[in-house]
C-alpha cells in the first residue's frame, strides 16, 4: 500500500497516517519498504512498529530519485511474452479494428522506457480527422504517411503499455470492410520503415511507397518527438492530482520518485540510433495480431502481410 500527498507537511503527513492508524498495519510478506518526495510510502515493518514513521522519517531524501529500495512486485513471477494472432468477426459493425504489437521495454528498464517513450511520440497518429494545431502531433509519422495518404484508413495510433517487467509496443488502427489486410500491410510498413533504416528498406518500398522510400527517423524527427514528450510530461504536472498519482504510482511501481527534472534530462539523452536501435529490437520478438470486425481477409492473408515486411509470427 502507498499513502502519498502533495502540497502538506512532511512531519504533519506522518502524525495524520499514525493518528489513522496506518502504523498498526501488519507486515506484508515478500514488500518492500519505500518512500518519495512530498510523502509516500509501502507497508513492510513489523507488526506493533509504527513503519509509516520509521519509513516517513527519511522521506524527503526520494526527491532526488536515488533510493537502493528494490520495485515492489506481486509476486516473484515474471510476465512472459509469447505473441499470437486473434481474430473476432463481428460482421454487423461499421469498423474493422486492427492491432499490431512487439515485446518492447517494461519499467525496470529505464532507459528502454524512455526510449519507446519518444518513440510512440515520433510515430504517433490520431483519427481521419482533427483540428490541428500545435503539440498536435500532425507532422508525426503515422499522419503524414498513413491518415494523409490513405483516406480510407480511419484511425491509426502509435500505442505503448508498461508494466513493471515488459512492455508492449505497436500500432492500433481502424478501416471500413474490406481493406483489413491491406491496413495491416500499411502498419507493418511503418514498423519496418522505423525498424530497418537505409538502402535495404528503400529498395523493397520505393516500388509500392515512394513516399515512404527514405531512412529512418531524421534528427528533426527525434528533435520535435522529444520536445513534445516534454511538453506534454511538464504540462499534465502543473496539476495538484497528476503530481499526486505520479509520486504513488512511482514509488508504488519502482519504489522512489523521480522528478521531472531527471526525466527531461533522459528524454533530451535519446539520440536517433537509440530509437533505431529500440525499433529494431521490436523485430526480435513474435508480433501480436489482433483483429475485430470483417477478419475473414486478415485472417487468411495476415501471415504472408507480416512476413514480407520481416516481421514473425
Amino acid at each position: 500500500m502507498v499513502v502519498a500527498a502533495i502540497g502538506v507537511d512532511h512531519n504533519e503527513l506522518v502524525r495524520l497516517c499514525d493518528e489513522s492508524g496506518f502504523a498498526d498495519l501488519a507486515q506484508a510478506t515478500g514488500e518492500h519498504a519505500s518512500s518519495g518526495a512530498g510523502g509516500a510510502a509501502t507497508t513492510g515493518a513489523a507488526p506493533g512498529k509504527s513503519w509509516l514513521r520509521s519509513i516517513l522519517v527519511r522521506g524527503v531524501s526520494g526527491a532526488s530519485g536515488a533510493s537502493d529500495t528494490p520495485a515492489a512486485t506481486a509476486g516473484s513471477g515474471r510476465a512472459v511474452y509469447t505473441g499470437g494472432a486473434w481474430f473476432e468477426s463481428k460482421p454487423d459493425v461499421d469498423f474493422s479494428q486492427v492491432y499490431l504489437g512487439f515485446k518492447s521495454a517494461g519499467i525496470d528498464n529505464e532507459h528502454g522506457l524512455y526510449v519507446y517513450a519518444v518513440l510512440q511520440m515520433l510515430l504517433g497518429g490520431g483519427g481521419s480527422f482533427s483540428a490541428g494545431g500545435p503539440g498536435k502531433g500532425m507532422y508525426s509519422r503515422l499522419y503524414t504517411r498513413v491518415l494523409n495518404q490513405h483516406a480510407w484508413i480511419e484511425s491509426c495510433v502509435a500505442f505503448h503499455h508498461c508494466y513493471t517487467d515488459t512492455g508492449l509496443f505497436g500500432i492500433s488502427a481502424s478501416c471500413r470492410p474490406p481493406n483489413e489486410h491491406a491496413l495491416l500491410d500499411v502498419m507493418a510498413a511503418e514498423i519496418e520503415a522505423v525498424a530497418a533504416p537505409g538502402d535495404r528498406h528503400a529498395q523493397r518500398s520505393a516500388s509500392r511507397r515512394a513516399y515512404a522510400a527514405h531512412d529512418g527517423p531524421s534528427r528533426l524527427e527525434v528533435r520535435r518527438a522529444k520536445n513534445q514528450l516534454k511538453s506534454n510530461l511538464l504540462m499534465n504536472l502543473e496539476s495538484r492530482m497528476v503530481q499526486l498519482e505520479d509520486l504513488g504510482r512511482q514509488v508504488q511501481v519502482s519504489g522512489r520518485k523521480v522528478p521531472a527534472e531527471a526525466m527531461v534530462d533522459r528524454i533530451e539523452a535519446i539520440t536517433a540510433d537509440d530509437i533505431a536501435k529500440a525499433a529494431a529490437a521490436l523485430l526480435e520478438s513474435p508480433a501480436t495480431v489482433l483483429a475485430q470486425g470483417h477478419v475473414d481477409s486478415i485472417r487468411s492473408l495476415h501471415p504472408k502481410v507480416v512476413a514480407r515486411r520481416g516481421i514473425r509470427l
